[in-house]
């Protein structure tokens, strides 16, 4: 089983795709690990028949509603328009992203949003892994930085300290 994994972004995906690699050699799965860097990766992922059975990506959407963070489960997300690689379908998740996009009672969007999520994690397009844990350093004598969970970041407002 070919599995890819890109190099040079973020933590551990090299480490993360050998320790799978090793876990799928213990059931008896035979495992080549190949690494690229993240234009030839992103090239590579583009292709639902693919060089690879098995690739890493990792996810920070842009914004932190449900929309936003569901569109990996679309098809209007798969490549090349997007990085929707496991080329997931289902028309009920769909439907329900959908629905809960023109939704304006907060409860019934919301149940639909969990009800889609319930439906992903089931049928498993993704094995998910990990949360990455964002680190932000900057020096104590700058104000102003501000961050969100997603590997997004803010400077416009830094000014010197007071």
């Amino acid at each position: 089983m070919p599995v890819a994994a890109r190099t040079g972004s973020h933590l551990r995906y090299e480490e993360a795709a050998h320790g799978r690699a090793d876990q799928l050699r213990d059931v008896g799965v035979t495992v080549k690990v190949s690494t690229m860097d993240w234009p030839s990766y992103q090239a590579t992922m583009q292709d639902p028949k693919g060089p690879f059975d098995m690739h890493m990506l990792g996810w920070a959407p842009g914004a932190l509603d449900a929309p936003t963070q569901l569109q990996m489960f679309r098809k209007s997300s798969w490549p090349p328009v997007g990085l929707a690689t496991a080329f997931y379908s289902n028309p009920k998740v769909e439907t329900l992203i959908s629905d809960g996009m023109k939704e304006l009672d907060a409860n019934k969007r919301n149940d639909g949003y969990c009800q889609a999520q319930k439906l992903v994690w089931a049928d498993a397009p993704w094995l998910f892994l990990w949360s990455q844990t964002l680190s932000l350093a900057y020096q104590s004598d700058i104000a102003g930085v501000s961050y969100t969970p997603n590997e997004k970041f803010d400077t416009v407002y830094a000014k010197p300290a007071k």
